[in-house]
């Protein structure tokens, strides 16, 4: 924030100066160099009452967007606050998430498909990061509901797929017809966080952070 250069009595130009910190000027550093330039200023050339005006004003400006900086970031902290609070009911928790990329554990993966109506046979693909399908599950035929599948996290010829991550989709065959389903992982949830922005986060193992919106189940 610049003020007009000091002048003194022998209309030499005052050295502009900034507060010890080196950043911008404070109120209290605004107050000095006002009272500085006040005191030292010519009295055949004063500073007029607008200008004066003017100087007070600017140290309101200040003073205003600094209490309302101050307060934006308490609410912010406390929205935050709020939010992970409610969040950490969800540790301990299973959840049902689906659509995000997994790592498998020593178990593999274990997951459900939603079945919207019969059908003659179901599938759970597990495809890896270039889009390949590493292996696919035969589930059978089903009917309507809801039908668990564990990955032991191992390709079609037997070795271990990796640590991946793998995405799951679900393809059920209805008169010789393909359509897709909705295949969801099961996870533990670990811990909470909260993002830049003061969203919350679930912390879900082999999945990492979700938001709690992705949830397709908790139990």
């Amino acid at each position: 924030m610049a003020l007009s250069p000091i002048t003194t009595s022998d209309n030499r130009a005052a050295t502009t100066t900034t507060s010890a910190s080196g950043q911008s000027l404070g109120q209290n550093d605004f107050l000095r160099l006002l009272t500085t330039q006040l005191t030292n200023q010519s009295p055949l050339d004063p500073m007029s009452n607008e200008q004066f005006v003017a100087q007070m004003a600017q140290i309101s400006t200040s003073t205003g967007v600094a209490e309302l900086k101050a307060e934006i970031n308490s609410l912010r902290e406390e929205v935050g606050q709020n939010r992970l609070s409610e969040a950490a009911g969800y540790i301990g928790r299973t959840a049902m998430v689906g659509g995000y990329p997994v790592t498998p554990g020593e178990d593999g993966v274990a997951g459900t498909v939603e079945v919207s109506s019969a059908a003659e046979a179901m599938f759970v693909h597990v495809v890896d990061a270039n889009g390949d399908i590493v292996r696919s599950l035969p589930l059978g035929a089903q009917q309507p509901g809801t039908t668990a599948f564990q990955w032991d996290g191992k390709t079609t010829a037997g070795d271990p797929a990796g640590d991946g991550p793998f995405l799951f989709s679900a393809e059920a065959i209805r008169a010789g017809q393909s359509s897709s389903a909705s295949a969801f992982i099961k996870g533990e949830v670990t811990s909470v966080s909260i993002s830049g922005s003061g969203e919350a986060r679930l912390v879900i193992e082999g999945m990492g952070r979700v938001p709690p919106g992705a949830l397709a189940q908790l139990s």
